[in-house]
């Protein structure tokens, strides 16, 4: 389960991460070192959800990184 933790929290703050899963949700799973188990957790329709950030008013949000 702390992979799929991991996952989430990377995929929270990376919108490039969140495009590729909106594209292809178990390549992304699978790269992210996922097992089949996990990658199964992931598509209940509680956790699908708050992967891929559906609500109904949830506010569109992007991570912005500046090194100087």
């Amino acid at each position: 389960m702390d992979r799929i933790y991991d996952f989430l929290t990377e995929l929270s703050v990376d919108p490039f991460q969140q495009l590729a899963y909106a594209q292809d949700p178990a390549g992304v799973a699978a790269a992210a070192g996922l097992g089949s188990e996990e990658q199964a957790a992931l598509t209940r329709e509680k956790l699908a959800g708050l992967a891929r950030g559906a609500s109904s008013d949830r506010d569109e949000r992007c991570a912005c990184i500046w090194q100087p």
